[in-house]
């Protein structure tokens, strides 16, 4: 078995990738927060990224970008940007270094981009035109729009 990594609650790695540097970033959960965690090719850890909101946070899906960036997205039911309601998809880039570039959050007022047991149901991956298209659950309505069953999917976009 490889490194042992966690905290005193429950811990959880839902995706990992290799980014342009040749580091080994996965992300997922840790005590109800977001967790990002590099590593290089021989397991010795270079950094560590926690997001923590007043509630759930949680990585789900994440994608090298150029010069050794990060886009880590996942699902969020506290305040990062302008919440919508219930679960929202949270969107963090990360240098090379762990260090948080940007954040944001998009929803409805229902649940988006989590399970009715309130596990990740998002994906996420680069596009041709260098954006990142990411996709999932959602249980509301798009502004606009109308829920079209119980429980439908979206896509969407994040510069890349």
């Amino acid at each position: 078995m490889g490194r042992r990594r966690g905290g005193g609650g429950d811990d959880r790695l839902n995706a990992v990738t290799v980014t342009t540097s040749g580091l080994a970033v996965a992300t997922g959960a840790s005590g109800g927060d977001a967790l990002t965690v590099a590593h290089t090719s021989s397991g010795k850890r270079r950094w560590q990224h926690t997001l923590a909101t007043s509630a759930s946070d949680e990585g789900a899906a994440i994608v090298p970008l150029p010069g050794g960036e990060v886009l880590v997205a996942g699902h969020t039911r506290g305040r990062v940007g302008v919440p919508a309601g219930g679960a929202d998809v949270l969107t963090l880039r990360l240098d090379g270094r762990g260090r948080q570039l940007a954040a944001g959050q998009l929803g409805t007022a229902r649940d988006d981009a989590v399970d009715p047991f309130a596990e990740p149901n998002l994906y996420a991956a680069a596009t041709a035109s260098g954006q990142v298209a990411i996709a999932g659950l959602t249980y509301g309505a798009p502004e606009g729009g109308e829920a079209l069953g119980n429980g439908d999917v979206f896509l969407t976009t994040s510069p890349g």
